[in-house]
């Protein structure tokens, strides 16, 4: 990642699918089941500045990264929308030029992004949030982007965006930088 903007769109995206801004506080938490994907995220952090604490929460089975800023989270709620507490339906979408556009997909896609193996064969990549505007707006930028994704709804209220073409997979994993090391099973 190059930029300082760039790092902290791509850690918006990130904390939109797995983290949060606590309410009362001044702390920005992101989590993940992967300590090497956590320890990215401190390095992450440590250059915007920012002094990030990491420990594994039992409850939750999964690691958390801690950053105790003001400055941090007026940057994630002013530039992109974040708002404190439970973001599920109250995220606001962002506005961002087109670079940033994509470190903020490829934090989202490290969060909530996933593949499936389709017929033994081929791999679709799919995101699902409960969030249908960041969904839509996701779908949008995708199309935007050149890509052709399907969007559909599930019964327990999530939504899906779905990449189901080859093509557009293999584009997708080496035009976005995405960092998480699931992405690393995609052959």
């Amino acid at each position: 990642m190059e930029k300082e903007k760039s790092k902290i769109a791509y850690l918006a995206g990130l904390i939109s699918g797995d983290g949060h801004l606590e309410s009362k506080t001044n702390r920005v938490i992101i989590f993940s089941s992967s300590r090497n994907f956590s320890n990215f995220i401190v390095k992450i952090v440590k250059e915007l500045g920012f002094n990030p604490s990491i420990f594994f929460d039992l409850a939750g089975n999964e690691w958390k990264v801690a950053v105790h800023s003001n400055r941090l989270q007026n940057i994630l709620i002013e530039n992109f929308g974040l708002v404190k507490g439970n973001k599920t339906l109250t995220m606001n979408i962002p506005k961002l030029d087109k670079l940033d556009i994509k470190y903020f997909i490829a934090g989202l896609f490290d969060a909530e992004g996933y593949f499936e193996l389709d017929k033994q064969r081929y791999y679709r990549i799919r995101l699902s949030m409960k969030h249908r505007k960041m969904i839509i707006f996701l779908y949008k930028q995708l199309i935007k982007l050149g890509y052709n994704p399907t969007m559909f709804y599930k019964a327990d209220g999530a939504n899906v965006v779905c990449l189901n073409r080859q093509k557009e997979v293999r584009r997708f994993k080496s035009e976005f930088n995405l960092f998480h090391p699931k992405w690393l099973l995609i052959k």
